[in-house]
C-alpha cells in the first residue's frame, strides 16, 4: 500500500519516531559532555595546514582559474560564480572553519 492510499482505519506506528527521538536526545547530550578538547584538534589542526599552506593555495587558485574558465569560455555564469565564491571560501578556510565551528546556541551553564 502507498503512503496516501491509507485507510482511515490504519493505525500510525509512532515507536521508530520515538525512538529516533531518544537516540537523537542522547547523541546531543554525548556530543556536549566533551567541551574542553575533542578527537576533532588533530584533524582540525591538519586541516588548518593544509588550508593555509601550499595545497589549499593550488585548489583556491585552480578554482579561480575554473571561474575564468566558466565564465569567458563556457558563458555558464552560474558555475563561474560558484567557483569564484568556493575560491573566496578556500582562501579565508580557516577563518571560516572556525566561524562555523565557535558558532552556537549558547547553553545555560
Amino acid at each position: 500500500m502507498f503512503m496516501d492510499q491509507t485507510a482511515p482505519n490504519d493505525k500510525v506506528n509512532y515507536f521508530p519516531l520515538v525512538l529516533m527521538a531518544i537516540a537523537a536526545l542522547i547523541m546531543t547530550g554525548l556530543a556536549h559532555a566533551g567541551v574542553a578538547t575533542t578527537g576533532w584538534d588533530s584533524f582540525w589542526d591538519e586541516l588548518q595546514d593544509y588550508a593555509t599552506t601550499a595545497p589549499g593555495k593550488i585548489i583556491a587558485m585552480l578554482t579561480f582559474l575554473a571561474s575564468g574558465y566558466f565564465g569567458i569560455v563556457k558563458r555558464d555564469w552560474g558555475a563561474a560564480l560558484g567557483a569564484f565564491v568556493f575560491c573566496i571560501v578556500l582562501a579565508n578556510a580557516k577563518t571560516v572553519i572556525e566561524d562555523f565551528l565557535n558558532a552556537g546556541i549558547p547553553v545555560l551553564s
